[in-house]
């Protein structure tokens, strides 16, 4: 919905303030400023997640049914267990390989990543328009104020477009040039 809740956007900018932090994804997880950093980060939980199963040289997926339970003894959560299983995509014996692992990883740092400029983006298109608006707003009100005033501002604002729409076909057509 697009009624969002002033609790949802502080919730929504408080997530943005973990998301500018040099871990990103948990203390538990490692460092994360730099793809570099997740791809060695992440070489570290694979090889720690790996000794919870010794036996085997492959990460097996059950390992994410005890990150995805709440409690020890409780049932485990199917959303985040299914998010897991969504995330690194295991083969069809369940296991992960340390390569799919990594990738996972990699793709999810380059989706925060992606979404950080994007919000960043917005901001900046937000500062520009919001500028736009306040440009015309004062020239609107300064209007309103100098009619109340009986003073006719059209004669003055007439000379003043005629001016700028001329200065505007001299700079245009010098900037084309040059930009050709």
């Amino acid at each position: 919905s697009l009624n969002a809740s002033i609790n949802d956007i502080l919730k929504f900018r408080r997530a943005l303030t973990f998301m500018d932090e040099q871990h990103p994804f948990g203390d538990a997880f490692g460092p994360a400023a730099s793809r570099n950093d997740v791809i060695s980060s992440a070489q570290q939980v694979y090889q720690r997640l790996l000794k919870m199963t010794p036996e085997s040289i492959m990460l097996n997926c059950d390992v994410f049914t005890m990150l995805a339970d709440e409690d020890e003894g409780a049932t485990t959560n199917l959303a985040k267990r299914k998010a897991l299983r969504k995330l690194f995509r295991p083969d069809a014996n369940n296991e992960l390989s340390q390569l799919a692992f990594i990738q996972s990883c990699d793709s999810l740092y380059k989706k925060l990543r992606f979404f950080r400029a994007s919000v960043g983006n917005a901001s900046v298109i937000d500062h520009a328009l919001e500028t736009i608006i306040d440009f015309l707003f004062n020239f609107i009100l300064a209007l309103a104020l100098l009619s109340l005033m009986r003073f006719n501002p059209w004669p003055l604002l007439v000379s003043v477009s005629t001016l700028l729409v001329s200065v505007s076909f001299a700079v245009g057509s010098s900037a084309s040039k040059y930009i050709e």
